[in-house]
């Protein structure tokens, strides 16, 4: 699950999501996973964005250095 949002401590108005990720997660090689899910953007709290759905398919990496000096 991952989330953006915002909250402000003593204002004695709600948290504000702003977004919300429904995420599965599977590593495919060394360094690398493959996510897929659903999400959520909109004011759940709040009505101040529309709301829609949508799929998330993600890559995610890390690839080693490498650095090959290049001759003129």
């Amino acid at each position: 699950m991952e989330g953006e949002g915002e909250n402000v401590q003593g204002d004695g108005e709600d948290a504000e999501f702003e977004s919300l990720n429904l995420l599965y997660s599977r590593l495919i090689a060394d360094f690398w996973e493959l996510q897929g899910g659903i999400g959520y953007q909109g004011g759940i709290a709040t009505n101040d964005y529309p709301e829609r759905y949508f799929g998330v398919i993600s890559l995610l990496g890390l690839a080693p250095i490498a650095s090959r000096p290049i001759s003129t």
